[in-house]
């Protein structure tokens, strides 16, 4: 047995389940991404002989097989900082973005005459209030610019369309 006859296992890093934005300290804004996609994905890798690295929702589906490496995420914030950290960390053969990451988040909270309220406590309820809303960038985006091996990465993502027209979904990603 020596060390140069060893194979090295092709990795992995497969994203999976929805995020959370805050609007205060109990409320937010999530989509209904259980994870599934991923968690199934994750075991077919596995179950291949690949080194799998899972980042999932915390409420996420997980895999049946335990992957090598494992982290959760509440926030696309949360999501965006830990696949910065490992992709700038391993040196993956390929990236399976399934994570439902969201398109916005919370800018601000205000009341009925527009002041500002702040969102580190639960909000009262006996009034109406605004909630705006700031596009986030892409997670997709930044994937190859933070991964240590650009060129070599295999990058799979997935994106929910919601056109019934063939030409408008390819469009949309495109």
């Amino acid at each position: 047995f020596k060390p140069e006859n060893m194979v090295r296992r092709k990795k992995v890093l497969i994203t999976a389940g929805g995020t959370f934005e805050p609007i205060d300290t109990v409320r937010g804004i999530s989509n209904r991404s259980s994870g599934r996609t991923g968690s199934v994905i994750a075991d077919c890798f596995y179950e291949t002989g690949w080194d799998v690295t899972f980042v999932h929702s915390t409420s996420s589906i997980r895999p049946k097989n335990e992957p090598q490496h494992e982290s959760s995420f509440l926030t696309a914030d949360e999501l965006q900082s830990e696949m910065m950290r490992l992709l700038k960390g391993v040196s993956f053969d390929a990236c399976i973005h399934l994570a439902a990451v969201s398109d916005f988040s919370v800018d601000c909270v205000t009341d009925a005459n527009e002041s500002v309220l702040t969102t580190n406590e639960k909000l009262h309820t006996q009034d109406a209030l605004n909630v705006y809303l700031k596009k986030r960038s892409k997670i997709l985006d930044t994937i190859k610019r933070y991964a240590l091996n650009p060129e070599h990465l295999k990058l799979v993502a997935f994106k929910l369309t919601h056109s019934a027209d063939p030409a408008q979904r390819k469009k949309q990603v495109a």
